[in-house]
């Protein structure tokens, strides 16, 4: 007698396209999701948004729409597939991000629920929406709202619901992102591609994968150079604590450089590589140092404020982890590791290169350029926390 063979359940497969919207560029990816596999990176593709800064919101944004559209028609016809699922990360300045508290307390004791949580940070999140609303003077859009820490009593509690307490604080981050910009983009994609599109904040996905790639710091600071702003996250045992931005990055070394040199980007980077490789004379080694040792201390200044304004005073030491374009990447790290906050343990310290190279190796086996990692740290989110469109 033979056994009927059960017929195995096929694989669930997303063919997804992932879009990150930066500073001053787009960046796609197009990858392949299944249930049993890791994703497989099929084609990426990048375009740069070259600005004057004299652009007003309206320009500013049809440049990044015409731009995101520009990847999406790219990828989606290079003859692999039309992409079912869409995720877009966007980074600052596309969103603001807040970590909240709300607190609550009464004199006889109650049951804490999660319908009671959710209707304690629905309504702090319905102010702040409110606010941000009225400062920005425009309609704005939920990007993300999660918990972070709950406490009960004054103690931090891992499964805080059906306990009898007496008072409560949750701490949460929550996001938000122009409702303008998110609908006109949406119908632009929608023209081209077909499947729901879900939006996230690089904070949010960044710090996903980094909870599931690395070792989990006490505390870490991420610093990340966008072409326009930076952006620094503040993490504890692995969670997203807090978030910061200023608009200074890459471009403004670069800008400084050419406008003192009287050379363009790409002669820039060029001198740059040659300066880090030692290679170029020692009187033009001279004189790029005395420029970027200016662009350093405007930069430095801009960092340490937007350090306070996030986490606060830093009082010891901790590790950070840089990330940037390739090009510039070092001269930053120099500046980073310059304040009095960097770790002196080496093996706190975490490169980009080493970051690059625990994501690459999830979808390539090899390592890639640093302005591929925010599509790849968001498929690796995606992958992670099997997110489903």
């Amino acid at each position: 007698m033979s056994l009927i063979a059960r017929k195995k359940k096929a694989p669930a497969v997303r063919k997804s396209l992932i879009l990150h919207i930066g500073s001053d560029r787009v960046t796609g990816t197009l990858a392949v999701f299944s249930s049993y596999e890791r994703p497989h990176i099929v084609a990426i593709s990048e375009k740069e948004v070259h600005l004057s800064g004299l652009e007003d919101e309206q320009t500013f944004m049809s440049l990044f729409r015409k731009a995101a559209v520009v990847i999406t028609e790219k990828l989606s016809q290079s003859g692999h597939f039309v992409p079912e699922h869409v995720y877009v990360s966007l980074e600052s300045p596309w969103f603001t991000g807040q970590t909240r508290t709300v607190y609550y307390s009464k004199k006889e004791q109650f049951v804490f629920s999660q319908n009671f949580a959710h209707d304690l940070i629905d309504r702090d999140f319905n102010d702040y929406k409110e606010q941000a609303e009225q400062a920005f003077g425009e309609p704005l859009q939920t990007l993300d709202k999660s918990v972070i820490i709950t406490k009960l009593n004054g103690y931090a509690i891992g499964e805080p619901y059906g306990k009898r307490v007496r008072e409560v604080a949750i701490s949460y981050y929550a996001s938000l992102m122009p409702k303008f910009f998110v609908d006109s983009l949406c119908s632009d994609l929608e023209r081209i591609i077909r499947g729901k599109i879900r939006f996230f904040s690089t904070p949010a996905a960044l710090s996903g994968a980094i909870y599931m790639t690395l070792e989990h710091y006490k505390k870490l600071l991420v610093v990340s150079i966008g072409g326009e702003v930076t952006e620094l996250l503040y993490l504890e045992n692995g969670i997203l604590v807090n978030t910061g931005s200023f608009p200074s990055g890459r471009n403004f070394l670069v800008r400084t450089l050419g406008n003192e040199l009287k050379q363009n980007p790409l002669e820039i980077f060029s001198l740059l590589n040659m300066c880090s490789a030692g290679h170029a004379h020692e009187n033009v080694i001279k004189k790029v140092d005395q420029i970027v040792e200016i662009v350093e201390k405007s930069w430095r200044k801009a960092l340490r404020k937007g350090i306070h304004d996030s986490i606060g005073l830093v009082s010891e030491s901790m590790p950070v982890m840089t990330i940037g374009s390739p090009d510039t990447l070092s001269w930053f790290k120099k500046m980073v590791e310059n304040e009095h906050f960097i770790s002196t343990r080496d093996e706190a310290t975490l490169s980009a290169k080493e970051w690059s190279g625990i994501i690459a190796s999830d979808f390539f086996m090899k390592e890639t350029a640093s302005s591929t990692i925010p599509p790849l740290v968001l498929a690796d989110c995606l992958y992670i926390y099997g997110i489903d469109v």
